[in-house]
């Protein structure tokens, strides 16, 4: 009965451990990422989008935009980024309508 006590103490003290070891997010810049030419309807939903979540999160928000080969460019970018939720996409519109090109794609 002590060793399932023990364990039950080590387990609970193993896991209130690591969730205080967990940093809060965001704790760095976010990357927004429009597939898009500056100056028209999707680069300017990603600039509120950033000023919304700058102010919302305490962290900056930067709009970076990469247009390009129908959006793929910025696509492929946002795919290649690291898994850390740090880079957004923004599309306000349905990317591709025809799958055919998203099977040649680079992504």
């Amino acid at each position: 009965m002590r060793t399932f006590r023990a364990l039950g103490l080590l387990l609970a003290a193993l896991v209130l451990a690591g969730s205080a070891a967990q940093a809060e997010y965001p704790e760095k810049t976010i990357r927004i990422v429009v597939p898009y030419p500056p100056g028209g309807f999707n680069d300017t939903l990603g600039r509120i989008v950033a000023q919304k979540l700058g102010e919302a999160w305490g962290q900056p928000a930067v709009v970076e935009n990469r247009p390009g080969g129908g959006t793929l460019i910025g696509t492929d970018a946002v795919a290649k980024a690291p898994p850390d939720g740090y880079t957004l996409l923004v599309v306000a519109f349905p990317v591709r309508g025809d799958p055919e090109p998203l099977r040649q794609a680079p992504i």
